[in-house]
């Protein structure tokens, strides 16, 4: 709630007035998609397939821990060993 003071000119108050807004429908959207956001990055972390995201240029910005454990094996080997490359890179 918010109110302000409608003065005389002599700076007494002669009325107030004020917004009330309601949040409530806010509050419970807000909530809906921290839950929505918490049930996809459980599904991500835990399904058997590796997933990322990458920006627009090619730069990788997300892996699932699957993906990273991947990533993380292929980094440690000598790139020729295996011809991968990063997920974000053409071959």
């Amino acid at each position: 709630m918010h109110a302000e003071p409608l003065r005389d000119c002599d700076g007494r108050v002669v009325r107030w007035y004020g917004v009330n807004v309601d949040v409530d429908d806010r509050k419970r959207a807000e909530e809906a998609l921290r839950k929505s956001e918490r049930e996809l990055r459980l599904l991500i972390e835990t399904i058997p397939a590796a997933v990322w995201r990458a920006t627009p240029d090619g730069e990788s910005d997300y892996f699932n821990q699957r993906m990273a454990r991947g990533y993380r094996y292929v980094a440690d080997r000598p790139a020729e060993s295996h011809g991968a490359t990063r997920p974000h890179q053409s071959r």
